[in-house]
């Protein structure tokens, strides 16, 4: 999957391949030669307008042949919408990275709200998700935060959004794997990286 923060989300039944570049504009800084894919979740009638790393890509293609690719936000939200499909409510999901986190809203099988923010300090961490609770108006002590990726209980980051934010949990999600190796992986951890397929 490709990983990067040029994306955005469209409803399909508003989605037009004509104006590709448009529901780009206001989120990244779209240029005049730029290549355009799409990932569209058919069964949350959603469609992810993203710009892919055409010399990665095609270095790949050179080297291999065709192959299939999405954008790592289409794993990462289309996983997450079935789990909250079956699990129901109001939940905010933060999949941490290095620098980066990706904030999730869902409402049952709905997606609110999907952003991507650079992090650099735990002060950013927790005004980011903060933030996203305050303008969705989301109730601080009921809404559940769960957390996935590069985090555990012993990050500093945990410990900094658990004195304002109580309902704070890790994505439990049951892989099955054979592999004693995979099943020796927490479970939040490498979530987009195990659920491509």
């Amino acid at each position: 999957s490709i990983k990067n923060n040029l994306n955005t989300f469209v409803p399909t039944e508003l989605y037009e391949p004509e104006l590709t570049a448009y529901y780009l504009q206001h989120t990244v800084k779209v240029l005049k030669n730029d290549f355009f894919e799409v990932d569209t979740l058919e069964d949350f009638k959603l469609t992810n307008v993203y710009i892919p790393f055409v010399n990665i890509t095609n270095y790949l293609l050179d080297m291999y042949g065709p192959f299939n690719y999405q954008h790592a936000a289409s794993v990462l939200v289309s996983n997450l919408l079935n789990i909250n499909k079956k699990t129901g409510g109001t939940h905010v999901y933060v999949h941490v990275a290095k620098t980066e986190i990706d904030i999730i809203v869902l409402s049952d099988a709905n997606l609110i709200l999907y952003n991507c923010h650079k992090i650099t300090t735990f002060e950013d961490f927790v005004y980011f998700i903060l933030f996203t609770y305050e303008q969705l108006n989301l109730d601080k002590e009921k809404t559940k935060l769960i957390l996935l990726g590069t985090i555990d209980n012993q990050a500093a980051f945990y410990n900094q959004i658990t004195q304002y934010l109580q309902n704070v949990s890790f994505l439990m999600y049951d892989y099955n794997y054979t592999s004693e190796l995979l099943n020796s992986i927490e479970n939040h951890q490498h979530f987009v990286v195990l659920n491509q397929f």
